[in-house]
């Protein structure tokens, strides 16, 4: 069941503990007509990726991740400050410079 506006669901740190923990440098996103899929992985040093773990969800949970993500991007900047990046990655993404 869904959660009622202005909560969320409870959160297990204990049990989360006990996931897997990745840090990714690479990914990978697909989409189709029903949902979307993201693949993390990590850069080796020959060159090659090491997926770690791929996720698949709803358009319409894809939507909010977005939304949340973005939300929590421009809370880290007003607190910790602009994050850099280089010139050629973002002109080579298509990606906006500001959030």
């Amino acid at each position: 069941m869904g959660q009622a506006k202005g909560t969320a669901a409870p959160f297990d740190l204990e049990e989360a503990k006990q996931l897997p923990n990745y840090y990714v440098d690479y990914t990978h996103f697909g989409f189709g007509a029903y949902g979307f899929t993201l693949l993390f992985g990590k850069y080796q040093f020959d060159g090659s990726v090491k997926s770690h773990v791929m996720v698949s969800m709803s358009p319409q949970h894809a939507f909010v991740v977005c939304q949340l993500l973005r939300k929590n991007l421009r809370q880290y900047i007003q607190e910790c400050g602009q994050i850099s990046l280089p010139e050629g990655i973002i002109e080579e993404l298509g990606i906006d410079r500001v959030l």
